[in-house]
């Protein structure tokens, strides 16, 4: 398995910091995904655009576009 990702122009390698807790890396994840969500509802809202339920409850459905 690549222990690296590759971003941009930034490699990160994932075994420094989960190693050996692949669990910890998925919740780290998890958690990371929500906190860029948070920011955009929340940018959403400090423009005038605040999101209403069905678009709010929506950004969690990583199945439907």
């Amino acid at each position: 398995m690549n222990n690296y990702w590759k971003l941009g122009t930034f490699t990160i390698e994932l075994t420094c910091f989960f190693k050996p807790h692949p669990v910890a890396f998925l919740g780290y994840l998890i958690s990371h995904e929500s906190h860029h969500r948070g920011q955009i509802a929340l940018l959403a809202k400090q423009l005038g655009f605040p999101l209403n339920k069905k678009t709010a409850f929506g950004v969690w459905e990583w199945g439907v576009r």
